[in-house]
């Protein structure tokens, strides 16, 4: 994972000669910086940048080489997607209702590190719908679809920037032929909208299907 280490460290102790108090420990190094009980880790797509869960305590964005922490999340912050780099989508971890156990609700965060230092942190979504699809797009822009937990409809396609905020770009009607919302490819146009297609089964023969939409006369 770029400049950083990750050993797995098996300790028991004294005289267990039935390993009953065995436990395995992931470390992780980074530079000069040590973080142990790593429960899990994703890197970016060159190495650079790792967002490390630890078994305890906040998730950690940080730096492979020098181990230099950029920026804390709340515990438990799993990435939605990397943009490259120096610029991903996060989704803290966002608890169910304790009463009834019902789907929680969303949330998405949009991170761009600029200069190699400067953190910018921007809510893109958070609310009571599901995220199925989310794709970075040109100029720090991120395209999202939001549908039920069920991940049918109402299902929307929506562009998001941090200067113009959440825009809803279009609405598939109805529900997905044959699928869902986790069957949605997005995409981005030439001219910066977001587009979407939804795969139809057989996967075998790769077709994406565009929503139905009125003919252009």
């Amino acid at each position: 994972m770029g400049s950083a280490i990750i050993r797995h460290v098996r300790t028991c102790k004294w005289l267990d000669w039935e390993n009953n108090s065995c436990r395995i420990d992931s470390v992780l190094t980074a530079g000069s910086r040590r973080i142990d009980g790593v429960y899990s880790t994703s890197v970016s797509p060159h190495g650079e940048l790792a967002l490390v869960n630890p078994m305890q305590g906040d998730s950690l964005l940080i730096d492979t080489r020098s181990g230099a922490i950029r920026t804390t999340l709340p515990a438990q912050t799993s990435v939605k997607e990397w943009c490259g780099d120096a610029e991903l989508v996060v989704s803290p971890l966002v608890k169910d209702t304790d009463a009834t156990g019902e789907f929680g609700g969303s949330h998405l965060v949009h991170l761009w590190i600029e200069h190699g230092t400067e953190v910018h942190r921007s809510t893109v979504y958070q609310g009571p719908r599901h995220v199925p699809r989310v794709l970075c797009g040109p100029e720090h822009t991120v395209a999202l679809a939001l549908s039920t937990i069920r991940e049918g409809p109402p299902i929307d396609l929506f562009r998001w920037s941090a200067d113009q905020g959440l825009q809803l770009v279009e609405t598939w009607p109805g529900e997905i032929q044959g699928g869902s919302a986790s069957d949605l490819v997005l995409s981005w146009t030439p001219a910066g909208r977001p587009d979407w297609c939804a795969r139809s089964r057989p996967y075998s023969l790769d077709t994406c299907v565009p929503p139905p939409r009125p003919a252009v006369p």
